[in-house]
């Protein structure tokens, strides 16, 4: 540092000797030049002063000549006076500006308004002798020198010289320095005369404004200006600067010679001593950018930042730490890292910062959990690395710390979604068959019974579909609860789907060990589930399974769904258990689902038609579409033989779709025809687009929708709701009819009717058939014509086989009948078609 600052000083006392003889010479020069400058400017003002006694001379001799005019003056008087006092041109005003007298002689202007057009006339009627600028005039520019002549300016006389004639000129014949021009300029910048080398009339194009209160330089030149007395003129000179201050500078070659050079050897070495400073300022300046850096990241980082004493001190903490674990910096510089720990993982830690310290471990990157000031666990994913010296010895930790809490929480949760139902809390299939496929294992090892128990809630979708999805779901989570208490610690229950649950039974002793507790999960459901004010019954239909020693967990499953189709083939509401015979059975259904794929894609369903007539007369008035299945091997068909195979297979739709397009295709085969066919429809269509395939098959066809009509079960409409119930209301928008199959066979909810589209209804034929020989069958058939009749819509009888049965549906006052008595069901070409005109309502 010493000799850069003995450098320095030296550097320092060079530049003060220097600065203070430059300062010296330059502030002679500079006042030699001002000097000059000074007598450039006092030339100009002697020569206004010249000008300005030469302006007063001329108005003394218009005065002589004023005195010597008459009292009224003549042209000639003005014009004799006028040439004899030396003036180019003269004019007599009155106190108006008008022209009195003129000369050369000008009658013609006697009269003009001058005081208007002339500024120096006007300052003459106000008392004030002036003097114009450049005013054209008959002889040529002239300088006008206007004198009042009475002391009120009642009259004014205005005399003037022709500027090329004019003696100015003469007061700038001697230029005072080499290179200088001269020039009288007026009020406006007009050079009334000008004279010197190169002097023009336009002043170089340069403004005598800018020197008027002091010199300026123009260019090269130097400026100067001097007002002259009495006028409105002022007399400027330009010089070459150099010719002016050219003394002041003539002998200063060599003193300025050493101050360069002085100067430069200076600059060299405080040039010098600049770089080795800034060499050295750069070393410190880095070295405080690279802390300032590490400040910065560990304060600003995103995750928080530790610096921790090899003791455990906390030695700094940045603020995304402090916010994080909700401490202030003052608070956990008076604690060590043991105290932020969780008291699980302390060990660990005080392990992990063992080995660091020891070079056992370069560093440490795992999860862990920090204790927060509100006593909080909050799970962060920690690095920690040791910072050592030259030498390798450990100086501290560096720790950083993300917290990971809500990704932890996150994943669990989506574990918990992988494997557990969300709606009931329960394990789903996925955890079920990994649970099943460990006890399958256990089983092979144990000498113990493994039995499955399949699940299903009857007639679950009456539930929602009366009550809504939600109230479904709230059985369900009941459901799910209820089995849970009757099942055993070891036992696992499992929502795979709907209402379908499993029941898990490792190491059970024997099969009714296995039945005890499906009879106990039958009891439990028997209680009423109250639902948002209803009532709910809940019956369970249940099939079981034995695991063999070489089944697998998919076998077991499938052998326990087919011991609950046998269970629901029973009559519900009660337990199976797998047998062989259970496995020709299905096999049987798949087959019967195949065949019936098959005859779907190959047109083998056909259209049996069934006359409905007036039982008056006996008229046909509309038919019923019967489907019939013209297999290839064994025959005609009937429903009875498929009808529930294709429930099963969930077939419905397709086979649905294909009796609607049969009957339309039937009624466009006879499109002058009034009377309708009706058609059967599975609770299964409803809510699947029905309304939009009988539209697309009446439109394929052509057939209006007043000819066809739509038979539903008494079931199907009784827990008709949301879109089942929003496809009824469109059918019966379109002109469909809709009649209520089968009524008496179900729940009877005569309430339906009012609260549906239901147009007709049709009495099933188990009542028809107790006709004459059970007095409640009469009384229901009665009862029901009389409702059909009260609600304006109308009925029909089904079953009639005999004459007897319909007479007695005549006085019960029915008027439409369907049976055997009037003919059986016959395809299209052995039909006796009625009347076109024939109608049903």
């Amino acid at each position: 540092m010493r000799p850069s600052l003995t450098t320095t000083a030296i550097g320092l006392c060079w530049l003060i000797a220097v600065t203070g003889v430059a300062f010296t010479t330059a502030n002679g020069e500079r006042k030699e030049r001002d000097a000059l400058n000074a007598r450039f400017s006092d030339r100009a003002s002697a020569s206004a002063a010249s000008v300005a006694a030469y302006v007063q001379d001329v108005f003394e001799r218009e005065t002589r000549m004023a005195i010597s005019l008459p009292r009224r003056v003549s042209d000639e008087d003005l014009d004799d006076k006028r040439m004899g006092a030396g003036f180019a041109t003269s004019v007599l005003l009155d106190s108006q500006g008008g022209v009195l007298a003129s000369s050369p002689p000008g009658p013609t202007v006697h009269g003009d308004d001058l005081a208007g057009l002339d500024p120096h006339i006007f300052e003459a009627l106000s008392g004030q002798p002036a003097v114009s600028g450049v005013v054209a005039s008959t002889v040529g520019p002239i300088v006008e020198f206007a004198l009042p002549l009475d002391d009120d300016g009642s009259r004014v006389l205005a005399s003037g010289f022709v500027l090329a004639d004019s003696p100015l000129s003469t007061f700038l014949s001697v230029p005072p320095n080499a290179g200088a021009r001269g020039y009288i300029v007026d009020e406006l910048g007009h050079a009334l005369v000008f004279a010197g080398a190169g002097a023009t009339a336009d002043m170089e194009g340069t403004a005598s404004e800018r020197a008027r209160d002091e010199p300026v330089i123009i260019g090269d030149r130097l400026m100067v200006s001097a007002p002259i007395e009495q006028t409105s003129w002022r007399l400027v000179y330009t010089a070459p600067e150099s010719a002016v201050v050219a003394a002041a500078t003539a002998d200063l070659w060599f003193e300025w010679t050493v101050i360069a050079v002085a100067a430069g050897l200076i600059l060299c070495a405080l040039l010098v001593i600049r770089w080795v400073n800034a060499a050295r300022q750069r070393s410190q300046a880095a070295q405080m950018q690279a802390e300032q850096r590490f400040r910065l990241t560990v304060d600003n980082a995103p995750i928080g930042m530790l610096l921790v004493a090899l003791d455990g001190r906390i030695l700094r903490a940045n603020s995304r730490f402090c916010a994080m674990l909700r401490y202030d910096s003052d608070q956990l510089l008076q604690m060590t890292v043991r105290d932020i720990t969780h008291p699980d993982d302390l060990a660990e830690a005080n392990r992990v910062l063992g080995e660091l310290v020891a070079g056992e471990l370069s560093y440490y990157e795992g999860e862990n959990r920090h204790v927060r000031g509100d006593g909080v666990a909050v799970w962060v994913r920690l690095s920690i690395s040791v910072v050592r010296d030259a030498r390798g010895k450990p100086l501290h930790f560096v720790s950083q710390s993300e917290d990971v809490t809500a990704v932890r929480a996150a994943q669990e949760q989506l574990e918990q979604r992988a494997l557990y139902d969300g709606l009931t809390g329960l394990p789903n299939r996925g955890l079920l068959i990994d649970r099943l496929t460990h006890a399958l294992a256990d089983h092979r090892r144990e000498d113990a019974m493994l039995a499955v128990a399949f699940c299903d809630l009857d007639h679950f979708k009456r539930v929602n579909d009366s009550l809504g999805h939600h109230a479904g779901d709230l059985v369900l989570q009941e459901v799910a609860r209820r089995l849970q208490e009757v099942v055993r610690e070891s036992d696992t229950v499992a929502r795979i789907g709907g209402d379908e649950f499993v029941i898990l039974l490792p190491r059970v002793t024997s099969i009714e060990t296995a039945t005890a507790i499906l009879d106990r999960a039958r009891a439990a459901l028997d209680e009423p589930i109250e639902i948002e004010g209803d009532s709910v019954s809940m019956s369970l239909s249940s099939g079981v399974a034995i695991a063999e020693a070489s089944c697998t967990a998919d076998g077991v499953m499938r052998n326990a769904d087919r011991a609950l189709y046998a269970a629901k083939e029973g009559g519900r509401g009660r337990w199976k258990v797998y047998t062989a015979a259970m496995r020709s059975s299905a096999v049987a259904h798949l087959s019967a689902e195949k065949e019936l794929r098959q005859a779907i894609s190959r047109d083998e369903f056909v259209l049996h038609y069934q006359p409905i007539v007036r039982l008056s007369d006996r008229r046909t008035v509309a038919f019923e579409g019967l489907v019939r299945w013209q297999h290839p091997r064994r025959g005609l068909l009937m429903p009875a033989d498929f009808i529930d195979d294709a429930e099963e297979s969930r077939l419905m739709v397709e086979l649905g779709r294909l009796v609607i397009r049969q009957a339309c295709q039937f009624l466009s085969r006879h499109p002058d025809a009034a009377w309708r066919v009706f058609v059967n429809v599975s609770p299964a269509q409803l809510g699947c687009d029905l309304d939009g395939v009988v539209r697309s098959e009446l439109a394929a066809s052509g057939v209006s929708p007043t000819r066809l009509g739509v038979e539903l079960t008494e079931n199907a409409v009784l827990v008709s709701h949301g879109s089942s119930l929003a496809e009824m209301q469109s059918l019966r928008g379109m002109g469909i009819e809709l009649l209520m199959d089968d009524f008496g066979t179900g729940y009877s909810a005569l309430s339906s009717v009012l609260t549906t589209p239901i147009t007709g209804i049709k009495l099933d034929m188990s009542f028809t058939s107790r006709l004459g020989i059970d007095e409640p069958a009469d009384r229901i058939s009665a009862t029901v014509a009389g409702l059909v009749e009260d609600l304006g819509a109308h009925g029909v009888v089904e079953g009639i086989e005999t004459d007897d049965q319909c007479q007695r549906v005549l006085r019960h006052g029915w008027v439409h009948g369907q049976g055997y008595l009037f003919a059986r069901p016959a395809p299209e070409h052995e039909l006796r078609l009625p009347d076109r005109d024939a109608v049903l309502l």
